[in-house]
């Protein structure tokens, strides 16, 4: 059964936004930074579904006006506004984004990334091996390998360059959005520079490669610049799929086998049912794993890396009946809408895969209380492809390793700019009848 909350779309009798007064001059951020998730819970529980963290920004959790803002993004919201760019707020990139989007789904929908499977497999397999069954550090080992992986997929060639400055852009840019505010256009400011810097060694990259472009081709950035969306469109396109193939699937592949690590029961099922696949790429298309989609589907339920998100308002709203002024934020977060008891029942909180085995909602609740990709127009365009790699990487992982934690490592979840699992060692030792 799917229960909702009340429309979120707006109504008459708007309400005002209440919320912690916080202290003088630095408002609340003192109190979030102390514990950011703990602050977010403390006062869902004392105010509901709406506070207010400040003047310019709201955080709800109501599953209904999360996705009313999904839904209406691109009209009354924009996604969060670029943080090194001058322009005004507005929503006049849409168009072109939006043209962009159609030959990216056909890219990478999911029966265009079944190709894909072997190599995506088989660098992962390279990966782990060069571990050699010694403790490391899977959060660094897996974004070297998903940012590779990831880019020549996009490219259509291999890019050591690109790669290279794509983590230069994603590390410039974390700096300035791991500030809880931020500093007045007109102070100077070194770590802004530094962005701007990386961003356009970025761009100058992508554009190289855009310009060799003569003919279709299978690749993402063969097919935006072909279908005659102009180098700006394509570039920013592209680079907003490289940049999101960043960070995401490595964190969320370091979660995977931090959940394998600790549940060797699970780690054995996964690796039976891997086991019993002559090709992993076949099976997957097949949809011959589903017990490793559902490891998947629920620790991006337990842990999603952008367990953060937000939208701007770009004109007078309302919102689940409260109301909104132009250049507020909205923010929500995925992770406390995904362990909501009302949502996912009592144990919400616990790991179990077997709740997407007996529904292909996993259980829920309610219909919009499964966010990990967002929602709506700007839905992310890579999912399909990230699904994929996360599917083949964790059940070949189950199958061909064993997977186990550094007993001397403290691990406890960082909400940073991404969910992540600070202080996690792991060691991949080689099945014997691998």
């Amino acid at each position: 059964m799917t229960v909702t909350m009340a429309e979120a779309r707006p109504t008459p009798a708007a309400t005002e936004i209440p919320g912690p007064r916080g202290r003088p001059l630095v408002g609340n951020v003192p109190a979030y930074e102390k514990d950011r998730i703990r602050f977010l819970e403390k006062n869902h529980e004392r105010y509901g579904d709406f506070f207010r963290f400040d003047a310019g920004s709201v955080v709800v959790r109501d599953p209904d006006a999360i996705h009313d803002c999904h839904v209406r993004t691109n009209t009354d919201f924009v996604s969060e506004e670029a943080i090194i760019s001058d322009a005004p707020l507005s929503n006049a990139q849409t168009g072109p984004w939006m043209q962009a989007r159609r030959p990216a789904w056909k890219a990478l929908r999911p029966q265009s990334c079944l190709p894909y499977g072997a190599e995506i497999t088989e660098a992962f397999a390279t990966t782990v091996h060069r571990t050699g069954g010694r403790p490391f550090d899977p959060l660094r080992v897996f974004t070297d390998y998903t940012s590779a992986v990831l880019t020549r997929i996009c490219l259509g060639e291999e890019s050591p360059r690109v790669v290279d400055a794509v983590e230069q852009r994603f590390q410039a840019f974390m700096v300035l959005m791991n500030r809880s505010w931020q500093r007045p256009r007109w102070l100077p400011d070194r770590a802004l520079s530094r962005a701007r810097e990386a961003d356009r060694t970025l761009n100058t990259l992508l554009r190289e490669r855009l310009e060799r472009v003569t003919e279709p081709g299978p690749d993402l950035a063969s097919m935006l610049m072909t279908a005659d969306l102009g180098m700006k469109t394509a570039g920013g396109f592209l680079k907003g799929t490289l940049l999101a193939g960043y960070g995401v699937p490595a964190v969320s592949l370091t979660w995977i086998a931090h959940a394998l690590a600790t549940d060797p029961q699970l780690a054995e099922r996964v690796a039976t049912e891997a086991r019993a696949a002559s090709d992993l790429p076949a099976a997957y298309g097949a949809g011959s794993l589903p017990l490793a989609e559902a490891v998947v589907k629920e620790v991006l339920r337990l842990y999603p890396p952008t367990w953060l998100m937000g939208r701007r308002v770009l004109c007078p709203t309302e919102l689940g009946g409260r109301r909104l002024t132009p250049g507020e934020t909205v923010l929500f977060s995925p992770y406390l809408v995904q362990r909501d008891p009302r949502w996912w029942g009592e144990r919400a909180d616990r790991l179990d895969p077997d709740r997407w085995l007996a529904d292909t909602n996993g259980g829920a609740l309610h219909r919009h209380a499964y966010i990990p990709y967002s929602g709506g127009t700007r839905v992310c365009i890579g999912s399909a492809l990230g699904n994929a790699l996360l599917v083949l990487c964790t059940a070949h992982l189950a199958a061909h390793h064993h997977v186990a934690p550094d007993p001397a490592a403290a691990v406890h979840p960082h909400f940073g700019t991404m969910l992540t699992p600070r202080g996690l060692r792991l060691s991949c030792r080689p099945r014997r009848s691998a």
